[in-house]
């Protein structure tokens, strides 16, 4: 094979990398924001009805984005809908409104409970004594780039 159009095939397995999931994201942004989400932003994030209509065009906006970067599943039987992920992902992005850069970079995956769950964990005591406790929690986030949430609770 010619050295040369190895190359050039290698050069546009490159381009297209980086060039698809640009523009699959540009797309996903400039997409109609549907009715059905506006009505879950006004019935489950109270301050969505106070703001102005600049800064709910940039939410809607940062929601779209949110939601085409990130992985939602369920946990503990719990089967995931667009109000639980349009809700998380509005309540994440009002944090960064107004603010320039990625929408949370190292979170890929947001896994949600119906309620409240059970970890156990090995912990040391004040006299050096490890052992297996189990704790209820509504929420934790991970190194790995998960965030884990009971619905009950976000809600």
């Amino acid at each position: 094979m010619n050295p040369w159009i190895f190359l050039a095939a290698v050069i546009v397995a490159i381009a297209l990398a980086l060039l698809i999931p640009r523009w699959r994201l540009r797309r996903a942004v400039s997409a109609h924001f549907p009715q059905e989400w506006v009505e879950i932003l006004e019935r489950n994030i109270e301050v969505y009805r106070n703001l102005p209509m600049p800064l709910r065009l940039q939410l809607r906006k940062m929601i779209k984005k949110f939601l085409h970067q990130k992985h939602f599943s369920g946990a503990g039987g719990l089967e995931v809908t667009d109000e639980m992920r349009v809700t998380i992902a509005a309540q994440a992005c009002m944090f960064q409104l107004n603010r320039r850069g990625s929408l949370y970079p190292r979170l890929k995956y947001i896994i949600i409970y119906p309620s409240a769950f059970v970890v156990s964990r090995e912990e040391t005591d004040d006299t050096g004594i490890r052992r297996e406790a189990a704790r209820g929690l509504l929420g934790e986030s991970w190194d790995n780039g998960k965030v884990i949430l009971a619905w009950d609770n976000v809600l």
